[in-house]
């Protein structure tokens, strides 16, 4: 899980994540605290000023090292920390998700600014999302869904 920063305890944070796809694979990152392994998708907070379309090109450059194409709307949800038991209770986060395509011949790796918790980055098959690491694990769910019935708000979601 991403943790929160001393600035976003006590107030919602705007996020925004990509959904890449590549030959019915999902690009994750890795990250590891030390106490837990957990796979999560490019993105981040959406800073004062950006766009959430530029803040997610900026974050898949620092987290997977390379540019990527911003297409549509995926999905959005709520992680309400008070309510999981994977971030402290002072974490709330709207994240609004994205299908992604990499830039002309860019391919992914672990970048030179990394989240605090990012050891790598890999390709998994969608198929083998559900029950593995990632999270929020809604998406997992989400993604092997028919994609006639796939919701586009999933609420407060872990």
């Amino acid at each position: 899980m991403t943790h929160p920063s001393p600035s976003s305890e006590g107030r919602t944070r705007a996020a925004t994540r990509a959904l890449i796809l590549r030959d019915d694979q999902l690009l994750v990152e890795i990250n590891d605290d030390g106490e837990r392994v957990w796979w999560s998708l490019p993105g981040g907070g959406q800073e004062f000023g950006e766009t959430k379309q530029q803040g997610l090109r900026r974050e898949c450059r620092e987290e997977v090292g390379c540019d990527v194409v911003v297409g549509d709307f995926a999905l959005a949800l709520d992680y309400i920390g008070a309510n999981h038991v994977l971030h402290e209770d002072l974490f709330s986060q709207t994240e609004v998700y994205f299908w992604c395509t990499l830039a002309d011949g860019a391919e992914p790796h672990l970048s030179f600014h990394p989240d605090d918790w990012q050891t790598g980055v890999r390709w998994v098959p969608v198929t083998e999302l559900p029950g593995s690491p990632l999270f929020p694990t809604a998406v997992s769910e989400w993604l092997n869904r028919d994609p006639a019935s796939r919701p586009a708000w999933l609420g407060d979601a872990d």
